[in-house]
């Protein structure tokens, strides 16, 4: 379906700059597109927060397995780092989707503190870059990865994403068993630069 829309007339027609693969390598550093915006009054009344959200494009060269294991470790470094220590948001995350041509990855925090403004960029490029060199760390995202696959109880919508995401990266669909294979055969220097 995702093919047959993206060679659609409505694909090819439409205005604007289109994304073009990026080079092979395991991610485009630093994160490329970042908004840091301020809201007041949304959560309490006189009350400022903020939003950040950071995007960069990894290559479809990837495999999927790959991209999901990189995104999950650097998700629990921002958890830790962000929330738990700095206590600069209640949530943190960090997410992975595939288009045609590249893996959007991408870090967003709403709820923001506004005093982490002047650091929030550069503390969260150095949680990406931390995780690179903690072993037990892409362990845990394994694991989580696998014991998330075997306990799935998919809705319609979430089994749809799914089969588009799997036909978008792997060209078919992958059963559970295959993807846990995949996964487990995943080593560290495998998705670090």
């Amino acid at each position: 379906l995702q093919r047959f829309i993206s060679a659609s007339a409505f694909a090819r027609e439409k205005r604007g700059a289109r994304a073009t693969q990026p080079a092979a390598g395991v991610i485009m550093l630093p994160l490329a597109e970042t908004e840091l915006e301020v809201s007041s009054g949304e959560l309490l009344p006189g009350v400022s927060t903020g939003e950040f959200v950071s995007r960069a494009k990894l290559s479809r060269k990837i495999p999927r397995e790959h991209a999901m294991l990189y995104a999950r470790c650097r998700n629990k470094v921002l958890f830790e780092e962000i929330r738990e220590k700095r206590a600069w948001t209640y949530g943190i995350q960090a997410d992975i989707h595939p288009f045609p041509e590249f893996y959007d990855f991408g870090v967003g925090a709403k709820g923001l503190d506004p005093s982490a403004f002047g650091e929030i960029f550069t503390v969260v490029s150095g949680c990406i870059e931390k995780a690179a060199s903690e072993p037990d760390l892409f362990q845990h995202a394994k694991e989580f990865l696998v014991n998330a696959t075997r306990m799935s109880d998919w809705n319609g919508w979430g089994l749809t994403d799914l089969a588009m995401s799997m036909l978008s990266t792997d060209g078919r669909l992958v059963t559970d068993t295959e993807l846990i294979e995949r996964v487990n055969s995943v080593k560290l220097s495998d998705i670090e630069p």
